[in-house]
């Protein structure tokens, strides 16, 4: 995944990739506090962790890595985890098969509109009548 590079506020690290956040003493510490605080289950399924299945965060969206808040993640088994990243990719393949670019979520969401292409044109002349009425025409390039 690329990604801005991420600098962490509370402890001043930087990272330029996602996996070197999520091994970051940031993240750690984010996890574990969001642990006390919130029951260890999936929000999709409610499988819990003391049943023996791994609960994993998921970011709703990736625009507040290295300050996050409890409301930018959310549990997810790992079966859950794995179907909400398929499911993620089988639509942006839709999307590309309709010949309409990917969903794009964030700053840059807006669609930008293809710009119409220019039809070359002649150089006009310009035309002008002298006193007889013959008509002249002179061209721009001279």
């Amino acid at each position: 995944m690329v990604l801005r590079p991420i600098t962490c506020k509370d402890t001043g690290e930087y990272c330029l990739t996602y996996d070197e956040y999520l091994r970051s003493k940031h993240w750690r510490n984010f996890r574990d506090r969001y642990w006390r605080k919130h029951e260890r289950a999936c929000s999709v399924c409610g499988v819990q962790a003391k049943d023996g299945f791994k609960i994993a965060l998921h970011h709703w969206h990736y625009r507040s890595l290295g300050n996050e808040i409890d409301a930018d993640v959310y549990p997810l088994c790992k079966s859950c985890h794995t179907a909400k990243h398929k499911a993620a990719i089988q639509a942006r393949r839709a999307e590309v098969k309709k010949g309409r670019e990917p969903v794009r979520r964030g700053k840059r969401a807006r669609k930008r509109k293809k710009k119409p292409k220019r039809r070359e044109q002649k150089p006009k002349t310009r035309e002008w009548r002298d006193r007889k009425g013959r008509k002249w025409r002179k061209s721009p390039y001279q």
